[in-house]
């Protein structure tokens, strides 16, 4: 009982961390966007929240929170080093547009490279969608039967796509990815 009731904690914990995660990504932008909106004359006063994003994430403009292509758009630098753990070929922007918020994309990212798991493959667990979406152009990727056909955790990905990764290691080496990526968005990278 002891054990279920910790593995319920872990999991809350992990979930709450991972909405923490997009709310970083976007609190470098938003700043920015209402310093911006201030200086172009905006009657609104400096700070005023127009919309809620995912996630409970406060966004300053009416459109909402800023998709993770769009994220990567304007962190040039990160999106470097992003394209360099990923396969040469990868579309970064296709990628990114795919996964629900900037945070999973980019832990995704670091897994498999962390773990030397095909990202396609990876990607498709997490997002649901076909692994030819994120497959370099031109290639194909094998990726196990199953894959892409509902979303997945992160360490439930890992799992299915290296059986040989016991479930708690499979969850540290999504912690570690996500603790990556924090740093990467909060640019102490």
């Amino acid at each position: 009982m002891k054990k279920r009731l910790m593995t319920i904690l872990a999991v809350a914990a992990t979930a709450l961390w991972l909405g923490a995660i997009p709310a970083a990504a976007q609190g470098q932008s938003q700043d920015h966007a209402q310093s911006h909106s201030a200086a172009a004359g905006s009657h609104e006063p400096m700070g005023m929240d127009h919309a809620m994003g995912a996630g409970g994430m406060k966004n300053s403009t009416a459109r909402g929170p800023k998709t993770p292509d769009e994220l990567l758009a304007q962190n040039t630098q990160l999106s470097s080093k992003l394209q360099s753990l990923l396969p040469a070929g990868t579309d970064l922007q296709t990628a990114a547009a795919s996964f629900r918020n900037f945070g999973q994309f980019v832990a995704a990212v670091h897994v498999s490279h962390n773990l030397n798991i095909p990202f396609a493959c990876l990607a498709s667990d997490v997002t649901g969608t076909p692994s030819s979406n994120f497959a370099p152009s031109g290639t194909t990727v094998n990726c196990p039967a199953g894959t892409g056909t509902k979303k997945m955790s992160l360490g439930s990905s890992i799992q299915a796509l290296d059986p040989s990764t016991d479930k708690s290691q499979a969850k540290q080496d999504a912690k570690t990815a996500m603790k990556q990526a924090k740093n990467d968005i909060n640019n102490k990278s």
